[in-house]
């Protein structure tokens, strides 16, 4: 939960940081696409031991990951939070 709790911080940071409303809305698919791909790369699946453990993982980090875009997009509606 500290890397959740890290990626959020570092997530939003970024977005306070960018432009306007309407171009932090851009950026979220971009970004969601990237994180998409990391996970999927470095936690590729196989049917060892590992491999069905990382496919736990990837499942965890994916549900994490969707929290978070979704709590962030819920904020990006709302201008006064990101702007």
């Amino acid at each position: 939960l500290h890397r959740q709790a890290f990626a959020e911080t570092a997530l939003r940071t970024y977005l306070e940081r960018s432009g306007a409303p309407a171009e932090k809305a851009k950026l979220l698919p971009d970004i969601e696409a990237c994180v998409r791909a990391h996970l999927h790369e470095i936690l590729m699946p196989s049917w060892s031991s590992q491999g069905v453990w990382r496919t736990y993982v990837r499942f965890v980090a994916n549900r994490r990951m969707n929290r978070i875009m979704e709590t962030t997009k819920n904020k990006l509606g709302s201008p006064d939070r990101l702007a």
